[in-house]
């Protein structure tokens, strides 16, 4: 508990302290037990310690045993988008044979519902159209329109896609904004048994860095291994997705 506290926890200190309210249990495992099936550190820890209101589990496909650990540990809400008749199912099964007491899926319901009527979806449940202006606005839609609105009129932007080295070194540009990362990083569509930069995200960089003075913004959703191209960068902005 130590390690997790002092290694692991400051991260979030700031959140639990503002009061957050809703916390989603992890995929990964703390001391070999899977994070959804730890009675101790969900319910423990996080709800009768820290005073978390409600635990939520990733979207996926829950199975009896794994529908009864969870729960039992302290998961409220499992958001589960495809099988979800299973798992009504599965859980159903469980109260009714007793390997999960009614007053775990009271406490919940309650604690689920306490969560909405402190944010208000009951009284105020509609989204409040006044915004709709506000989603895709041009100026936030893409990094290149970001500097074509920032910089000075004078200045010529040139996009090209995937540039070669000739392109780079022919061409006589003053600087060069490179902008790299990965595929899509939600779900299972991120998943990936290594940390490197998606192709042709390091040709790229080689490509053009060797080639001018340049800034490389990397867009990802965890830390990549950037160390084989640090030497030929001039700045690095690490743009969290």
């Amino acid at each position: 508990m130590h390690e997790l506290l002092s290694i692991h926890m400051p991260a979030y200190d700031d959140s639990i302290i503002k009061g957050v309210a809703s916390v989603m249990a992890s995929y990964s495992s703390w001391n070999g037990r899977k994070m959804h099936t730890d009675h101790d550190l969900v319910t423990g820890f996080l709800k009768d310690w820290q005073g978390i209101d409600r635990l939520t589990s990733p979207p996926h496909a829950n199975y009896t045993y794994s529908v009864e650990t969870s729960i039992l540990a302290g998961v409220d809400m499992v958001m589960v988008p495809y099988y979800f008749t299973e798992f009504i199912n599965d859980l159903t099964y469980l109260v009714k044979n007793n390997f999960i007491p009614t007053d775990r899926i009271d406490d919940a319901v309650e604690r689920i519902l306490s969560v909405k009527f402190t944010l208000g979806l009951f009284e105020n449940p509609y989204t409040d159209f006044s915004l709709i202006n506000e989603v895709g606005r041009q100026e936030r839609t893409t990094i290149l329109g970001a500097i074509k609105s920032a910089v000075d009129p004078g200045t010529e932007v040139i996009y090209v896609e995937n540039p070669d080295s000739k392109y780079a070194t022919s061409s006589g540009f003053d600087y060069a904004i490179v902008v790299v990362g990965e595929h899509t990083c939600a779900e299972s569509a991120g998943d990936s048994p290594t940390l490197t930069m998606a192709d042709p995200g390091p040709d790229v960089i080689n490509n053009v860095c060797q080639s001018m003075k340049c800034v490389v913004i990397v867009i990802s959703g965890r830390p990549l291994v950037l160390e084989p191209y640090l030497l030929s960068i001039d700045a690095l902005v690490a743009a969290w997705n």
